[in-house]
């Protein structure tokens, strides 16, 4: 016996040893009808109400935005050979299939036949079914129990016809609504606008000028044009961000009228066309735009200290065989940046090795080539991350819906913009996360069977000798790495013997983080010790000071200390708060050892302990914020798939 959980199952039909159901995502399932294992999934993008199957082929039946639909998939794989639209009126009876017919009665009794091969269909009547349709060519064995099926389909249908109809002559039609990627994507794109105009006005008060000034970007819009918009003018105030505005409100536009005016496959299709658009204009040219005008007003300018300045100088640090952790940045342009009292980060290089030496090459190419800016690499991996997480997800909407969440995170694309570097650590993670669902569900013998846990676990070390914030992770992602063995509710030992598996699939992490760490551990190990933690931590003369959002506010409030730079307990503080928090996450992990689990863990985690230390910056709550939306996303795909 099996069971297999879908969210809100829809209609469902038997053929030989498959089981072929639809769920409320608009997602059509082949299971083996034996083990309950997934032969293929396919997104209908319609609400299905009805199915059918041959030899050969799938029929669904169903409706989106008011209309009707009934699509042919192929029976091997779910391909969608092809699709008609019987009209507005809903499908009551049916489909009915044979091996080159299938019939279909719609609600106000009209019968329409077609050819199973082509879709194409003589003029629709109003007839009375027989009790099996003349011709009919069954499977041997099959003939009387298809007779008994098509009998009682033809009896609901006539009873549902007449007492129906005269109801739905006169019932308006059903009207599409906006789906959940919709929304999401009108709510994140309205606050991305306003909170970047809001950070552009407070951080670049000359903006305006330089890009008027600038000899590519002051060429865009005529002097008429110029004039005519005039300086003071909406946020963000220059013309380049109010049309690129004005493009990106007009995208969303479109992608609103597509969610509720286009129906099936191509509505996906279209939408995520429309997707990519704003996202290029939302973030990716705005994030140029920053680029070419820091060329034109100075490094120090137009950008992120630790994320682009500081990293740049880093770096030319290791091109020029110096140890960026020993080095200090007094002489780089970080000194311009920032307020001089703050900027503690001068003597210090806060990030893992993996943030500059990963960069190196491309740092190499672009000073050949005559530019560069370090945000070109923030740019690749967000574009590649985006793509990435599609894996992460089952059906158009929920694809489209995590795109959007993390590509217009307003934290997280003002981080790309700005350049602060959060996005490069979450890239990994999400390279890794998608590398795994690979693996999980690949076939056996599959080469992605044999290597993509492999490569999951490069990812994850990648992540982890980027940025300290991947090691939250960390725990909960060692257990799903046996989530095929030490599984739903098993007993902490009984883990025991899977210890040497866990190991041998977590060894290629350890290994990278290796590669990258021991150098500079054995270089000098003060000196990173110094830069990452000890720093972080508000030690030392020039430790970072107390900052952000997260409790230790109330230290300052409550005059605990006597300014930002004062030393406080916050260990306890975070011992306090994480250790509790852990315990209970690898209970619950044990529990239910999935990918979601693995990110509402860690991202509650992360909270937790950033909001009991020392600083809570905006930055994290994107990062965590991001975190939680592939959370949310693969719930949702783990509740349609059990």
């Amino acid at each position: 016996m099996w069971w297999r959980r879908l969210c809100t199952a829809a209609a469902g039909v038997v053929r030989l040893s498959e089981l072929y159901v639809a769920d409320s995502n608009d997602l059509v399932w082949a299971l083996d009808a034996t083990t309950g294992k997934k032969i293929w999934a396919t997104a209908v993008g319609v609400d299905v109400t009805a199915m059918a199957v041959n030899d050969d082929a799938v029929f669904v039946a169903g409706s989106s935005g008011g209309s009707t639909y009934v699509r042919k998939l192929r029976r091997t794989n779910g391909e969608d050979v092809w699709t008609v639209a019987p009209g507005g009126v809903p499908v009551m009876g049916g489909p009915l299939v044979t091996a080159d017919r299938m019939l279909i009665t719609l609600l106000n009794g009209v019968v329409i036949v077609y050819d199973v091969n082509t879709g194409s269909s003589p003029a629709a009547r109003s007839v009375t079914l027989p009790s099996a349709l003349p011709g009919s060519r069954w499977p041997s064995g099959e003939r009387q129990s298809a007779d008994r099926a098509c009998r009682q389909q033809h009896h609901l249908c006539l009873e549902r016809t007449m007492t129906n109809q005269a109801s739905a002559q006169s019932a308006p039609p059903k009207l599409a609504r906006l789906g959940l990627d919709a929304f999401l994507l009108a709510l994140l794109v309205i606050a991305l606008l306003q909170i970047t105009g809001l950070a552009e006005q407070a951080a670049l008060p000359t903006l305006v000028q330089d890009v008027l000034r600038h000899p590519l970007l002051g060429k865009v819009l005529s002097a008429a044009g110029i004039a005519a918009m005039g300086e003071p003018g909406p946020r963000p105030g220059d013309p380049i961000g109010l049309l690129l505005n004005a493009i990106t409100v007009g995208l969303l536009l479109a992608y609103l009228i597509v969610d509720i005016g286009l129906a099936g496959v191509w509505s996906n299709r279209v939408k995520a066309v429309i997707l990519t658009a704003i996202l290029v204009t939302a973030v990716a040219l705005p994030t140029v735009e920053l680029m070419l005008l820091r060329q034109g007003s100075g490094p120090a300018s137009y950008t992120h200290d630790g994320g682009v300045i500081q990293t740049e100088a880093a770096i030319q640090y290791v091109l020029a065989g110096k140890n960026p952790y020993v080095e200090d940045y007094v002489n780089t342009p970080m000194a311009d940046w920032g307020i001089s009292r703050y900027r503690t980060a001068l003597y210090h290089y806060p990030y893992l090795p993996l943030t500059f030496l990963f960069s190196t090459p491309f740092y190499a190419a672009g000073v050949g080539m005559g530019f560069y800016d370090q945000r070109i690499v923030y740019l690749l991996l967000w574009a590649l991350l985006l793509l990435a997480s599609t894996r992460l997800a089952t059906g158009g909407r929920l694809k489209l819906a995590l795109v959007a969440l993390l590509g217009l995170n307003p934290m997280m694309a003002l981080d790309v913009i700005f350049g602060q570097n959060d996005v490069f650590v979450l890239a990994w993670l999400v390279f890794s996360l998608a590398a795994w669902r690979l693996w999980s569900t690949a076939e056996e013998g599959s080469l992605t069977r044999r290597f993509g846990v492999m490569l999951s676990a490069v990812f994850f070390g990648l992540a982890c000798v980027s940025k300290p914030t991947a090691w939250f992770m960390a725990p909960f992602y060692a257990l799903l790495l046996i989530s095929d063995h030490f599984g739903r509710a098993q007993r902490w030992r009984e883990l025991t013997p899977w210890l040497p598996l866990l190991l041998r699939r977590l060894a290629p992490a350890m290994i990278v983080f290796a590669l990258f760490m021991l150098p500079y551990l054995l270089w000098n190990p003060s000196a990173i010790y110094d830069d990452v933690w000890r720093w972080s931590s508000g030690q030392g003369d020039t430790g970072y000071q107390i900052w952000g959002w997260g409790g230790s506010n109330f230290v300052l409030a409550f005059g605990w200390v006597q300014d930002r730079f004062g030393q406080w307990p916050f260990w306890l503080t975070e011992l306090l708060v994480a250790t509790p928090l852990l315990i209970w996450f690898l209970y619950r992990q044990r529990l239910h050892n999935t990918l979601a689990s693995v990110c509402w863990h860690s991202a509650l985690l992360m909270l937790g302990f950033f909001y009991a230390s020392r600083f809570l910056n905006e930055n994290y709550l994107g990062f965590i914020l991001a975190i939680f939306a592939i959370a949310f996303i693969a719930s949702q795909d783990e509740v349609s798939q059990k």
